[in-house]
């Protein structure tokens, strides 16, 4: 999961994920440094999403257009209704 400092939404994936006990690696984009710039272009093209939280799984993007917190029920649980 990309991630970005004090980003109010990520914190928000983070605690669903956390809560339901789903494991995740966090790439946090404000300790890119001089790299953030061109790993925040590169997700862009990728996912043509200009926002954090940007979650994959299996190395594919997972696209969380709603609040977390919307009918969809559950991050993790949303997240299981991929198919890869």
């Amino acid at each position: 999961m990309y991630t970005k400092e004090h980003c109010p939404y990520c914190i928000r994936a983070k605690n669903e994920l956390q809560a339901d006990r789903v494991s995740y690696v966090e790439k946090n984009l404000s300790d890119y440094g001089q790299k953030a710039e061109t790993t925040v272009k590169g997700l862009v093209e990728l996912t043509q999403c200009k926002t954090v939280p940007q979650i994959f799984i299996c190395g594919k993007y997972v696209s969380i257009r709603r609040p977390l917190n919307s009918r969809g029920g559950p991050l993790s649980l949303r997240m299981h209704s991929f198919s890869f």
